[in-house]
């Protein structure tokens, strides 16, 4: 009993200590803040921002920012992820997966940034690969219907798996173990695919 105790206190410190706050470095937080604003039209645009475009120079730029600093502080888990969607835009697959390994380095149960992996993956015509990664994503949070949906779909569509596919869109009908989990049974894309 006593050695029960001893576990109980001391979980809650270690969890309370990974989930704190952390405080970015303020010459972080000016190259990330320099960042977003190429990424948002000018006010003196007004309503030009539908008619607003990111240029190849922009992007560049953008990277060049982030990357400045991503090395100073490396373990800035959402930056990275960000980073690799903009590398995805440029059509730069590898270097995007490069960069998603380093987000999920920093941020292991980063689930968006394992179904970005997935679909890197999946693109490069490696679905091995791309399975393990959205399965990473359910094995995190049984309830994120995307790594379902793209689970299923690469089953499914991409390797002729139907009855696999199907099987697995009912697992996550099932609502996991205790059926505690009801976000699945709700989305209707994961029903359009199992009619499918």
């Amino acid at each position: 009993i006593r050695t029960k105790l001893r576990r109980r206190r001391v979980k809650p410190s270690i969890k309370r200590s990974s989930t704190r706050k952390r405080e970015r470095d303020p010459k972080v937080k000016k190259l990330v803040e320099q960042a977003m604003e190429l990424m948002m039209p000018k006010e003196s645009e007004g309503s030009a921002e539908r008619d607003f475009v990111i240029t190849k120079e922009m992007y560049d730029e953008y990277l060049d920012l982030c990357n400045k600093a991503l090395a100073m502080e490396p373990e800035y888990y959402q930056l990275h992820f960000q980073v690799a969607i903009v590398y995805l835009r440029l059509g730069k697959v590898v270097k995007s997966i490069e960069t998603i390994q380093n987000a999920l380095k920093y941020g292991q149960n980063f689930i968006i940034a394992h179904s970005l992996r997935g679909s890197c993956f999946e693109s490069l015509g490696v679905p091995n690969i791309a399975e393990l990664s959205y399965a990473t994503g359910i094995n995190i949070s049984f309830d994120n219907c995307e790594s379902w949906i793209a689970l299923a779909s690469l089953l499914g569509t991409s390797r002729g798996e139907v009855t696999h596919a199907v099987q697995m869109i009912r697992a996550a009908y099932t609502g996991g173990p205790e059926a505690k989990f009801k976000e699945p049974q709700r989305h209707p894309i994961l029903a359009l695919l199992l009619g499918y």
